[in-house]
């Protein structure tokens, strides 16, 4: 998919992508021959959701990247070519793109070529959260603060500096999980629950949160 993406705008979100992994892991768990194999990829890149990623961070909801309809079309995928569904051709065999497929089933990326999150909100306000550690290792606490300045590249800043009023607002935020992370000393996921986005303290604390894009940085 990469390939046919020119800005940001177009991202794919993790549902996307995942209806492809999930049909592998479904034709794995039943299988299926490597040509059924071929066919349930070919599927679920077919039919995989085109849900644009940067919208749902700019207006945070429930859908949540199409992350279920992504696994319900792969494991779909999967049960149509064990019924000789045929499929077109996946990317994945995709000359292009060999250089990243011709070592697979032989190099394995799972142990150090993942990104793990460590706190409970969009991977874009990682970096951020990173330097509110850094500085609590300093001293810096919430009570000390006047204001807090994020700089940031153009995706992050898109994630925005409001004070939420929902869990996905939290969630896909700069300003919370940073003023969550300033008082904590971590993001959780209780952090994003409802009983603390009522919280006086950290909603002005989140409210003290300027967000401007650094054109250096590259998302």
């Amino acid at each position: 998919w990469s390939s046919d993406v020119c800005s940001s705008d177009l991202f794919r979100a993790c549902g996307s992508w995942g209806a492809a992994a999930c049909a592998a892991i479904t034709a794995h768990l039943r299988h299926l021959s490597a040509a059924e194999i071929v066919h349930a990829l070919g599927i679920a890149e077919y039919h995989a959701p085109e849900a644009p990623m940067m919208r749902d961070l700019e207006t945070p909801a429930m859908v949540k990247h199409a992350n279920g309809m992504g696994a319900m079309i792969g494991v779909d995928a999967a049960q149509l070519a064990s019924h000789g569904f045929t499929g077109t051709i996946s990317r994945l065999y995709a000359a292009d793109h060999e250089a990243w497929t011709s070592d697979i089933g032989r190099h394995w990326i799972l142990p150090y070529g993942i990104h793990w999150k460590r706190h409970s909100c969009c991977s874009f306000a990682h970096a951020a959260l990173d330097a509110i550690e850094a500085l609590r290792r300093q001293g810096a606490t919430a009570s000390r603060v006047r204001q807090i300045r994020v700089q940031a590249y153009s995706d992050a800043v898109r994630l925005g500096a409001r004070v939420p009023e929902t869990s996905e607002e939290a969630q896909f935020s700069i300003s919370w999980p940073v003023a969550v992370m300033l008082e904590d000393g971590e993001v959780h996921p209780r952090a994003v629950g409802a009983a603390r986005l009522a919280d006086a303290r950290t909603r002005e604390l989140a409210g003290r949160v300027l967000l401007t894009e650094n054109p250096e940085q590259i998302g």
